[in-house]
């Protein structure tokens, strides 16, 4: 006898973020899939539950079509928990067949770089350092970061300091970030 999932309360129980990650891997290797729900709808405590190995989150309190929207940004991405490890060797071996991986390393860091000089002349945009791999932290006005995001979304970095990060990946394209740019630069104008 088997169980599809494995749900873990965390909004009426005192069960804590150990307690999930020590319930996910007693059941490695085992077909139930594991579920939370957060005691809070905050997006990271869906954040800390996906790096503990669950492999879907049920958010409390959704009541509006905002918060609804929000959740849709939290997913397991890179490194992720494959659900019951089907077919993870074929996507290795197409990576690493003839360096695609570093091809597409390659690619998403050029675009950052990309990203980097396009933005980083946008009065109210400024940077620390330019970026080493595929993200970059501007800062920006305070006032400017939430319909940004709602724009176009991202994670907020640092918060003390208004720094965000904007990431490129391997199908992220020229004309992507051309047009993020030019609607970064149009919204700093425009405010």
């Amino acid at each position: 006898m088997g169980f599809d999932f494995i749900w873990m309360e965390m909004e009426h129980s005192p069960i804590s973020l150990e307690t999930v990650r020590n319930i996910v891997l007693a059941t490695r290797g085992l077909p139930a899939v594991p579920f939370a729900r957060p005691p809070v709808n905050e997006l990271w405590t869906a954040k800390r539950l996906l790096d503990a190995g669950v492999l879907g989150v049920v958010f409390p309190f959704t009541s509006t079509p905002e918060l609804a929207r929000r959740a849709r940004f939290i997913r397991k991405q890179v490194t992720q928990l494959p659900s019951k490890m089907r077919f993870v060797a074929a996507q290795f071996n197409a990576l690493l067949h003839d360096d695609l991986w570093i091809r597409l390393a390659q690619h998403s860091n050029g675009l950052a770089t990309r990203l980097y000089d396009a933005t980083k002349g946008i009065d109210g945009v400024t940077y620390d350092a330019a970026p080493q791999v595929n993200s970059v932290f501007p800062m920006l006005p305070a006032h400017l970061i939430e319909p940004l995001q709602a724009w176009c979304f991202f994670w907020p970095w640092d918060v003390t300091r208004d720094q965000v990060r904007w990431m490129t990946a391997w199908d992220t394209t020229a004309d992507d970030v051309d047009r993020f740019a030019a609607g970064v630069a149009a919204l700093c104008a425009a405010r």
